[in-house]
């Protein structure tokens, strides 16, 4: 999603509109996860909600599981990280650094279930 987003820029001021649009989408992306779990709800692109049971598994718009999320959601993460870490953006590094862990949060925090699973977790690795 991310590679074709950025390849139909045509400008540098048409790829800073998409890259700005895809982080407006991981900070959307970011409180609907959170009001998702806070509320125990989730649902489908059909529009079934889904009561979360005691694990609650929420995956935002794009998935009714935090797999989903995370899979949609951390190639945009990677790219604030990179636009953060640019030492010629630093004007915008703490509007950067607050969406970094708004979007960093939701799949840390749901990287380890239960029976200890560290399936997301580990793309924060590599």
């Amino acid at each position: 999603m991310c590679w074709l987003a950025l390849n139909i820029a045509r400008s540098e001021v048409e790829f800073e509109r998409v890259v700005n649009l895809l982080l407006l989408t991981l900070a959307i992306q970011s409180v609907i996860y959170f009001a998702q779990s806070k509320l125990g709800l989730s649902f489908t692109l059909e529009g079934d909600v889904i009561t979360l049971g005691a694990l609650p598994r929420p995956g935002g718009t794009v998935s009714t599981n935090p797999a989903g999320f995370a899979s949609f959601i951390v190639p945009i993460l990677f790219i604030a990280i990179a636009r953060f870490l640019d030492k010629r953006r630093h004007s915008s590094g703490v509007r950067l650094g607050i969406l970094i862990m708004l979007g960093a949060t939701p799949s840390v925090s749901h990287s380890r279930g239960r029976r200890g699973s560290d399936s997301r977790s580990v793309w924060y690795g590599s």
